[in-house]
């Protein structure tokens, strides 16, 4: 694509030449971009509805460009050139699949006057409301509300062609594109990407003051407003209708949304999992060391205390032999003694890991717990 650098005045005349989505299309950029570039070089733009005005031979008011201190700088904009139509590359991810969706001929993104042949799903809710009777409730009056098992739908009477026809277009545009319609639970769902998106097409509501009740008081009745709500995907989106454009002319816009929601779910997803597995292949991690550490301090543990009783059962055989020495200088080796001196020296035995004496008649297996120290009272003691 060639480049054209344009002034600050003379990209002033060109938005006030013709409207921007003309101008779009004559350069590689989005109308939304070049209302952005105009907005940070302080360039006014026409207000809406004026080149319709201008069409039909009304006065329009043009606001004067005005003066800044660096009025210099070169605004460059790249020209689209023949065949480059159809590349998006400039656009952003949501303009350009929305491009893409309606310069598709195979899809029919324009809700017809006449029906000949509805969804099924349609059809379903079409028999289900046509016997219902309006609400009577204050915050709802006039509404009638669709029963579970069909297509979730809360509008007034005279609205109800209206929001069949408007979801009979949405059905067959989605299926076209490959996705399906789930009703469960009394919701209504939109299989895209296998993603569940619940969608409900309302009617809203406006305050009105109750004759009723002497007090002041008020009812909510339909407004002749449609909107499409999607809801259980954070954050809630809704299309409704607008001053300038209807629910039916902006299908366009929801189905890229849901395509583009579904997809930034799916992916979310699919990176919740892959953190979950990776928080599970760490948590495996640390629980193998913290078993290959308690197997190993416990090893230490019992080579330690073999150690010590090793050592405690050769100090109790020094302290044996020591008594039986002194015994004999004295030349009082009783049979008493010699008895004790026995019973000790057995009990060394015992104590020490390195003998086959390892159970006593009367304690049993030797255990840690018999050389466990009663805690010193005072921290000074220690």
């Amino acid at each position: 694509m060639s480049k054209e650098k344009l002034t600050r005045k003379q990209l002033y005349d060109l938005v006030w030449s013709k409207p921007l989505t003309k101008l779009a299309k004559e350069y590689a950029i989005s109308d939304t971009g070049l209302r952005k570039i105009c907005k940070k070089h302080n360039i006014p733009l026409p207000k809406l509805g004026h080149w319709q005005k201008l069409q039909y031979g009304k006065k329009v008011t043009i606001i004067a460009l005005p003066k800044i201190q660096d009025d210099n700088t070169l605004i460059e904009l790249s020209i689209r050139t023949e065949g480059d139509e159809n590349n998006y590359s400039y656009l952003s991810e949501y303009h350009k699949l929305k491009k893409e969706i309606e310069n598709d001929k195979t899809l029919k993104i324009t809700v017809p006057d006449t029906i000949s042949r509805y969804d099924p799903l349609i059809t379903l809710a079409r028999k289900d409301l046509q016997n219902k009777k309006p609400s009577q409730w204050s915050n709802s009056k006039g509404l009638i509300f669709s029963s579970i098992g069909i297509l979730n739908i809360e509008v007034s009477k005279s609205n109800i062609k209206r929001a069949l026809k408007f979801l009979d277009t949405l059905i067959k545009l989605l299926k076209k594109r490959g996705h399906e319609i789930k009703i469960d639970n009394g919701k209504t769902y939109a299989i895209v990407n296998n993603e569940e998106l619940e969608l409900r097409c309302r009617e809203t509501l406006k305050r009105v003051k109750s004759e009723k009740y002497k007090w002041e008081s008020y009812d909510y009745v339909p407004s002749g407003r449609l909107v499409l709500k999607l809801e259980n995907k954070y954050p809630n989106k809704e299309w409704k209708d607008g001053k300038q454009r209807k629910l039916e002319d902006q299908l366009p816009n929801i189905l890229t949304t849901l395509e583009l929601r579904s997809e930034k779910i799916k992916k979310e997803r699919i990176e919740r999992e892959e953190a979950r597995k990776q928080y599970e292949i760490e948590k495996a991690k640390e629980e193998l060391l913290k078993q290959k550490r308690d197997i190993e301090l416990g090893s230490f543990k019992k080579l330690y205390f073999a150690t010590e009783l090793h050592h405690k059962a050769n100090v109790m055989r020094n302290y044996i032999s020591k008594i039986k020495e002194d015994a004999i200088k004295k030349d009082d080796l009783t049979e008493q003694l010699i008895k004790w001196i026995d019973w000790a020296s057995k009990k060394a035995d015992w104590v020490d890991p390195l003998t086959d004496y390892n159970e006593d008649e009367l304690l049993g297996e030797f255990e840690e717990k018999y050389f466990e120290k009663e805690k010193p009272k005072y921290s000074w003691y220690l």
